[in-house]
Order: C-alpha cells, then sequence, then structure tokens
C-alpha cells in the first residue's frame, strides 16, 4: 500500500475525534467531489464519514479497533489512488494542510513518521517543530 494512502488514512480517523473535524470533513468530501465528479459520491462519503465518526468516538482507547477504522480508510484512499494516481498531490495538499494540523502533537508525529517512507522506495526526511 502506498505511504500517502496510510498516512491519510490514518489521519482521517484521527481527527475525527478533534474539535477541528467539522473542516476535515468537508475537506475529505471536496476531495472525493474532485476524484468522481459527482455529488451522489459525495453524499454517500459524507454519510461514511458521520458513521465512522461515531464508531470512533465509542471507541476511544481501543487501538485495535480505531487501526481497523483507520484501515477502511487508507483502502478507499488506496482505491482512488489506483484509479487517479493524479490526485496524489491533492491528497498530498489535504494531509499537509488540514489533516496534520488538526490532530495534537503526538499524532502529528505519527502521521509524520508514517510519511517518512514515501513514493516508492526513496526517503522523505521530515521536520515537525518550531
Amino acid at each position: 500500500m502506498d505511504q500517502l494512502a496510510l498516512a491519510a488514512g490514518t489521519a482521517i480517523v484521527s481527527a475525527m475525534a478533534t474539535q477541528s473535524w467539522d473542516q476535515v470533513r468537508t475537506a475529505i468530501v471536496g476531495l472525493w467531489r474532485k476524484a468522481h465528479h459527482g455529488r451522489a459520491e459525495a453524499d454517500a462519503i459524507e454519510r461514511e464519514l458521520d458513521e465512522t465518526r461515531a464508531q470512533v468516538l465509542a471507541t476511544r482507547g481501543e487501538a485495535g479497533k480505531q487501526s481497523a477504522l483507520a484501515g477502511v480508510w487508507q483502502l478507499r484512499l488506496q482505491g482512488m489512488l489506483d484509479a487517479r494516481p493524479h490526485l496524489a498531490a491533492e491528497i498530498e495538499r489535504l494531509l499537509g494542510e488540514c489533516l496534520v494540523p488538526a490532530l495534537p502533537p503526538s499524532e502529528q508525529s505519527r502521521i509524520r513518521d508514517i510519511m517518512i517512507e514515501a513514493k516508492g522506495h526513496s526517503r522523505q526526511y521530515i521536520a515537525g517543530g518550531d
């Protein structure tokens, strides 16, 4: 699986438990609209995001269940990347500008760690902080 899909899927689920969720949700739905050019698909994703968020909030502290939920979104994003590789830059932008900043510092570090080995076999070293 692409590191970008891993990082973004994990960040989406992590962001569901934050106060920034409404903004993040809007950005994710916007990505789906760009990918599928249709309101029906975006409406379905909105419902699925809401359902997943309810599960995230109900399973706080249960790492295994949270990981499983992240896996679902990782697979969706991987499917999007497989079908529309040109959206990789848009997903990277969403990750950097919306998802990661919405997370607490410990989660930001975890997402950056996932991104260390990105884009094939090349390595990217990402520094965070001030």
